[in-house]
């Protein structure tokens, strides 16, 4: 069993890079999440949005709120 199946964790920073590395982590072992970011519509220089980060943690079967 692990240690965060069915917590709660809040991640500042997750709509790419380590951020989102570390929420798809705990995903993974289960904890639901709510992911932190400043990107919420796309930039031409930056991967990703914490809308398009969002979507990519809900494929671990938790559930996540981008803020």
């Amino acid at each position: 069993v692990s240690l965060f199946k069915n917590k709660n964790v809040v991640i500042s920073g997750a709509s790419r890079g380590i951020g989102l590395s570390i929420a798809k982590k705990l995903a993974h072992h289960g904890a639901n999440i709510a992911i932190l970011a400043k990107t919420d519509v796309i930039h031409p220089k930056l991967l990703g949005t914490i809308y398009t980060a969002a979507k990519e943690i809900e494929n671990f079967g938790v559930k996540v709120i981008p803020i």
